[in-house]
This record gives C-alpha cells, sequence and structure tokens, in this order.
C-alpha cells in the first residue's frame, strides 16, 4: 500500500511538473519569422530588394515576398503565394528579373519582373 502511494505521489509530481513546463512555454500567437532569401542591389540605383519565404499559417498562404527598402524602410512591393524558391535573379538598369520555383510542383516556373524608378 506504502509503495502504491509513493508511485501515486511521484507520478502526480512529474504530471505537476509537465503542466508547468507547458504552461511556461506555450505562446498562443507564437509565429514564424519571415526567412531572408537574397538582397538585391540593382547598378546605379539607389533603390535595393530583400526577398523572404514566409510561412503559411490560418491566413496566408506560404510563399515569397518581395520588399523594397525606402528611407530605411521595408516596404512590400509583391507577394508570390505557392512558390518556395527562388531560383535565380538578374538586374539590368532598369529591371529586377527573379526566377521562382514551387517546390511542391503545383505551379509551372514564373519569371517575374520588376521595373526600377530613377
Amino acid at each position: 500500500m506504502k509503495r502504491k502511494a509513493v508511485f501515486f505521489v511521484a507520478s502526480l509530481l512529474v504530471l505537476l511538473g509537465l503542466l508547468v513546463y507547458q504552461l511556461a512555454t506555450f505562446s498562443i500567437f507564437d509565429t514564424n519569422p519571415p526567412q531572408l532569401l537574397r538582397q538585391v542591389d540593382p547598378p546605379k540605383t539607389q533603390q535595393r530588394f530583400t526577398l523572404y519565404t514566409i510561412a503559411s499559417n490560418a491566413t496566408v498562404p506560404n510563399g515569397i515576398q518581395v520588399r523594397e527598402v525606402r528611407a530605411g524602410q521595408e516596404v512590400v512591393v509583391g507577394f508570390f503565394p505557392g512558390y518556395t524558391k527562388l531560383v535565380a535573379s538578374s538586374t539590368t538598369d532598369q529591371h529586377v528579373r527573379l526566377h521562382l520555383r514551387d517546390t511542391l510542383g503545383n505551379r509551372k516556373d514564373s519569371l517575374i519582373t520588376l521595373t526600377l524608378r530613377h
């Protein structure tokens, strides 16, 4: 009988410890931050672009987000849902070209062209 009581108390303490641990580390609004893919600095311009992968959640599908850096702040200039890989990028004096791929195979590759301001 005494052995059962010790086992019961030990089990209860372990469960209580697990419960406290879960409550201490749980976050209902835990999100995945965007992952930086690449920074693109077109020649002969003051513009700079940053490309991020965005993980999916309840309201946003996964995809690639393009942001332009303006006055030290990043402004979203495009979001391409479903695309998860940047295959290549190239720059000219007037354009930035992005070759995007869907690694799940649901879409064909896309070539995106962003026109630069001068």
